[in-house]
């Protein structure tokens, strides 16, 4: 009478790691760990952006830009992800993969113009309640 061993079965190990979702990759530290695909950027990167837009006065070309990018922004990330080592080599741009993150995802250019938008409304209504201010000031 022999007694069979029933052996139960071994997961098999895959040789690649699993890329937690939740995790950005660009937070893993290696100098080609690159943003998980279609992530939409923070909220302080954009309105970072677009504050430098709007101090800088390009609100309008920048808008006609990005509107006009829109279609090929996808490309224009992968484009900047090939040219990455080489644009490293010679400066260092420490939201370079923010920046490649923004185009991956449309939304995320629609959230910039937006953005854009409305800071400049910002600063336009700023200066107007200064301006009234002053005026009324002067009256007195």
């Amino acid at each position: 009478m022999s007694k069979k061993i029933e052996k139960e079965p071994h997961p098999v190990e895959s040789p690649v790691t699993e890329i937690n979702p939740a995790k950005s990759s660009s937070q893993a530290g290696s100098a080609f760990a690159m943003p998980v695909a279609g992530e939409e950027v923070g909220d302080a990167f954009i309105d970072k952006l677009a504050k430098e837009v709007v101090d800088r006065h390009l609100t309008a070309p920048a808008i006609v830009l990005l509107e006009t990018s829109k279609p090929l922004s996808f490309t224009a990330s992968q484009v900047m992800v090939f040219f990455r080592p080489i644009i490293e080599s010679f400066i260092s741009i420490q939201d370079y993969p923010g920046y490649i993150q923004m185009f991956e995802n449309r939304n995320n250019l629609e959230r910039l113009i937006l953005a854009i938008e409305r800071i400049e409304d910002e600063k336009i209504r700023e200066k107007k309640v200064s301006k009234n201010g002053k005026n009324e000031k002067g009256r007195n």
